[in-house]
């Protein structure tokens, strides 16, 4: 059995990170790159050598992962255990990720997972403390609830290494607890019983508090972090939560610390950043001072005079995350300007509405990319019921769009072959119909044609909105998914449904969006809990599964991992399924019709083709983006 050196895993590391740059940079490019109508040709050439590097990639980073991480993950044959030199590089390779904003929960949650264990074993205190930090950290990027819960169950343990802070002497693991102990309170919503969490989050805070107003003054900390400024954010969070319901009874040190918070910001009341100034007069109308609608033209008054209205109209390649005002501006302001508006008629409604969609859809695609993602949809979540229902779903489109283009590609496309499908089942066998939006006779079905069409257009343009809840490595294509992974991903039919919950009319396509992985006998597929057999909506669900795959198993633009097929060549792969995974009565009918299948295969083709381009170059175009120099990609 062939040896594993740390050499080698340090090889395997750098090779995966440029991998993952690489793609980085192409999507960005194919995303802001506004080109002439004339250069089509050109960004074709492009798209077509990213997919050819992602298929490239995808067979080469299978091999290197089975013989440099697989390993050290599996049990029996084949497994090979740490020593000293290889967990201590596997550590130092999954930091350096951290530090240059690469995820990969394979190549760090997995192999965490293995070293926390390993450090207990060998009692390296020090080790067991880093390893269980950057698990937290990297387990953040997980979009799961129950992981989510792990996050903070990492920052706790890390925490309770505290009383043993002052032995230790390595900068690294002490600036690890200092920074769980301010991370632990950014996740502990997900553990705590909500009539406790009030309490055991200001507690949280508060220990947080105490430790960083100890150390601010500690000269080991003048070139690693700012304590001074932690502390001031860690005050803001405080004060913040104070002004919350259920906060009343606040321990007497926390009404210190809002005592002293709020003397110093009416110092600086002209010079306030975004959390500050919002901490400032909310806590200014809570006290009476000022009234409500006052207090909402404040907040208005200072969004209108930030900086990022210049950054809007400069021509560049995307917003910088890094702006971090605006970055706390947005989420606090925008669901209080919403409520003023809606309260007090203010006529600003339609002006925010259009920044929303462009600071959530300009974000840059590099760098900090799974962070961005998982703040955009909670965000997201947070504004949709301030939208109407086509508005929700258009803001919705966007940001899926600007986010995972090809998944939005997908659903238009599942939708477009639905059509065809079902307009063609409506003129000939109407009676497959029976059962739909109510409908009780063929008769009936082809009366309401344009009712049902619209019905599984619809529904098929939902279906996979859950998956911008996913994480951004299930998205990447680069590799073969994990088990912890996929369990995962197969969640997205639940996470889909919450996106609609806010909106009655949308509750039609509940159906459609959790069934669309549901095998046809009911007896595989996902959610488990979801019963396709005995749903009013099984037909609509059986044919969108079917368009679902037959789009995805043929399109080598954007899931382009797999072998180039047509539809004849899914349909025979169907055929030998149906009665199992699909529907017998649409496998056949697709199948007895040569016209229909020419059809599927043009949608799936060309129209697929002018369909990426005019999305992505729409894109680009509406960003007002000014054309950039191709960069080969290649070396």
């Amino acid at each position: 059995m062939q040896e594993i050196s740390a050499e080698q895993i340090r090889k395997f590391y750098k090779k995966c990170k440029e991998i993952i740059r690489k793609q980085d940079h192409y999507e960005s490019i194919l995303y802001f790159l506004y080109m002439k109508p004339e250069q089509k040709e050109k960004w074709f050439l492009l798209l077509k050598e990213k997919c050819q590097f992602q298929r490239e990639v995808f067979e080469s980073n299978n091999k290197d992962i089975n013989e440099n991480i697989m390993p050290f993950l599996k049990e029996g044959e084949g497994h090979r255990d740490f020593n000293d030199e290889l967990a201590d590089t596997f550590l130092d390779e999954i930091i350096k990720m951290a530090r240059q904003m690469t995820f990969d929960s394979l190549l760090t949650v997995e192999i965490l997972k293995k070293l926390v264990v390993y450090y207990t074993e060998q009692n390296n205190r020090e080790k067991q403390i880093l390893s269980y930090f950057y698990l937290g950290y990297f387990d953040g990027y997980i979009n799961d609830p129950q992981i989510r819960q792990e996050v903070y169950q990492c920052y706790q343990k890390v925490v309770s290494y505290r009383n043993q802070y002052e032995e230790i002497t390595d900068i690294h693991v002490k600036k690890v607890i200092l920074a769980a102990l301010f991370n632990r309170s950014n996740w502990d919503t997900e553990v705590s019983c909500k009539k406790n969490y009030n309490t055991i989050h200001m507690s949280h805070l508060m220990e947080a508090y105490e430790v960083y107003q100890r150390e601010k003054d500690n000269e080991i900390w003048k070139e690693n972090i700012s304590i001074p400024m932690v502390l001031e954010y860690i005050k803001d969070e405080i004060c913040y939560e104070l002004l919350k319901p259920g906060n009343e009874r606040a321990a007497e040190t926390a009404r210190e610390i809002e005592t002293q918070y709020y003397q110093e910001k009416e110092k600086i009341k002209e010079r306030l950043s975004a959390r500050e100034y919002y901490n400032y007069w909310k806590h200014k109308q809570r006290q009476g001072e000022i009234g409500e609608k006052d207090y909402f033209e404040k907040l208005y008054e200072y969004y209108c005079q930030e900086p990022w209205k210049k950054i809007k109209n400069e021509k560049s390649g995307g917003y910088n995350y890094n702006y971090n005002n605006m970055v706390q501006m947005m989420p606090l302001f925008l669901p209080e300007l919403f409520d003023g508006a809606k309260k007090y008629d203010f006529p600003w409604i339609e002006a925010l509405k259009e920044d929303v969609e462009w600071y959530y859809t300009s974000f840059p695609r590099t760098g900090n990319k799974a962070y961005v993602d998982r703040t955009i949809v909670y965000e997201i979540m947070e504004l949709l019921p301030h939208y109407n229902q086509d508005e929700a779903m258009e803001l919705y489109e966007s940001v899926l769009l600007s986010r995972q283009g090809s998944t939005e590609i997908h659903v238009r496309d599942v939708a477009k072959l639905a059509v065809e499908v079902a307009g063609r089942i409506i003129d000939k066998k109407p009676e497959y119909m029976i059962g739909i939006l109510g409908i009780q006779t063929p008769e009936e079905v082809q009366k309401r044609k344009k009712g049902v069409l619209t019905f599984l257009r619809k529904g098929a343009l939902h279906h996979d909105r859950g998956k911008l809840l996913m994480s951004t490595t299930i998205n990447m294509q680069l590799r073969k998914l994990t088990d912890q992974e996929f369990a995962t991903i197969k969640k997205h039919p639940e996470y889909g449904l919450k996106g609609a919950e806010s909106y009655q009319s949308l509750k039609k396509y509940n159906n459609i969006i959790l069934g669309h992985h549901k095998f046809y006998n009911g007896k595989g597929g996902y959610p488990e809990a979801f019963d396709n057999r005995k749903c009013k909506d099984k037909f609509a669900i059986d044919l969108i599964t079917i368009c679902d795959c037959l789009d995805a198993a043929t399109d080598n633009l954007g899931r382009n991992y797999m072998n180039d097929k047509n539809v004849s060549m899914v349909l025979v792969e169907m055929e030998k399924e149906k009665g199992i995974k699909y529907s017998p009565e649409i496998v056949d009918f697709i199948l007895a019709d040569e016209n229909l299948i020419q059809s599927l295969e043009y949608i799936t083709t060309k129209e697929r083709e002018e369909a990426y381009y005019q999305t992505y170059h729409r894109f680009a175009r509406e960003k007002n983006q000014r054309e950039v120099e191709l960069l080969d990609l290649r070396d």
